[in-house]
């Protein structure tokens, strides 16, 4: 998949409804102050706003029908460490305590209803693609003691491409799953193996 912007983020803050952005697109917390007239000692961070809109229940929802299901290809290891070979999703969406748009902030989820998977997913990650972002939540993670040199780590995400106001755009979602040698201090590590789920026709 082509990306204009190839850093992955994890848990960064996201832009707020009136915060000033930088020239980057990401926010720029000390011009939002001298833009509002707040002082330092005032003003709230991303963080403390999510939180608080955690504990309130004040969360803006997301989301799509998507009734479709994905197949990944026989895999010995694979089939081994538990990867799934299909998931379904019924509905794909996010979760974002507001003020936030982008769920790049404390609190925020993806949220599945689908087989083998259902309810909230952990965000992992995020690229900017031109004028919209692809995200990508947890399906599916294990991992098992082994040797270097062995594939002893599988897991799957779901990728969820959403607009720059962090609305869900009407895109077909990708599924892909991933086996790696998570050993510690391992110098020749085994090659990790990609699966691209195919959506199975309906």
């Amino acid at each position: 998949m082509t990306k204009t912007l190839a850093a992955w983020l994890c848990l960064v803050p996201a832009s707020l409804s009136a915060q000033v952005l930088s020239p980057q697109g990401l926010p720029d917390f000390g011009a939002q102050l001298v833009a509002t007239g707040q002082t330092l000692r005032e003003a709230r961070t991303p963080f403390q706003l999510a939180a608080a809109a955690v504990a309130a229940g004040d969360l803006r929802e997301s989301g799509m029908p998507v009734n479709s299901c994905w197949q990944r290809e026989p895999h010995a290891r694979a089939d081994a460490l538990g990867l799934p070979r299909f998931f379904c999703v019924a509905y794909a969406g996010i979760e974002v305590p507001r003020p936030a748009k982008l769920p790049f902030v404390y609190g925020a989820s993806m949220i599945i209803h689908g087989n083998p998977v259902q309810g909230r997913l952990h965000i992992s990650g995020g690229a900017r693609n031109g004028d919209s972002w692809t995200i990508n939540g947890s399906l599916f993670s294990k991992s098992v003691e082994g040797r270097c040199g062995e594939l002893n780590m599988a897991f799957a995400a779901l990728y969820l491409d959403i607009d720059l106001e962090g609305e869900v755009l009407r895109r077909e979602p990708q599924i892909r799953g991933f086996l790696a040698d998570g050993s510690p201090l391992c110098r020749t590590p085994a090659k990790s193996i990609e699966f691209l789920y195919k959506r199975l026709p309906q």
